[in-house]
């Protein structure tokens, strides 16, 4: 009985949601008519939605998540020690991607538990190429950004 209650009020709150809510992809004239970026616009009862009034565009590596795995495959070094255990983990570093695609701030949000992973995952980052800015009203902005950093000699194989 419970789960039927739970289910029912889970549905009623999606339908809630999606009945309120439109999405909308930003078209901005001082981009030259791009698209910019999509926004969840909510409205309420029966007022039309209204398109939101900036577009933002996030951070992105160039080439893409592809060839930003290829690039720490490359240039990881795996820690000695650690290789030599076959050990694995993942950390997860947190950076500024500047307006002029530079990587600045970068610090460990959660820890893999080895302090040797963690310290590579930090070096890595700061050795990115300059990325794709984020952009807001068309214009170059500073953004915040979380990337996980997995140490797996298998999947990259080991330097």
């Amino acid at each position: 009985m419970k789960k039927f209650i739970s289910l029912s009020i889970s549905f009623f709150a999606l339908f809630v949601i999606f009945s309120t809510t439109n999405a909308y992809s930003q078209t901005d004239a001082n981009c030259k008519g791009k698209k910019t970026g999509i926004a969840i616009v909510r409205t309420d009862g029966d007022k039309a939605p209204e398109a939101p009034k900036s577009a933002q565009k996030f951070p992105a590596y160039k080439g893409g998540a592809k060839a930003m795995c290829s690039y720490i495959c490359k240039n990881m070094k795996y820690p000695e020690a650690l290789k030599r255990q076959n050990a694995k983990g993942t950390t997860t570093v947190s950076f500024i991607v500047k307006s002029d695609g530079s990587i600045a701030n970068v610090e460990v949000v959660n820890s893999s538990g080895k302090q040797e992973f963690d310290d590579e995952a930090v070096r890595l980052v700061k050795s990115f190429p300059n990325w794709k800015p984020a952009q807001k009203d068309c214009e170059a902005v500073d953004f915040k950004s979380q990337l996980d950093i997995v140490f797996d000699c298998e999947r990259c194989g080991c330097k």
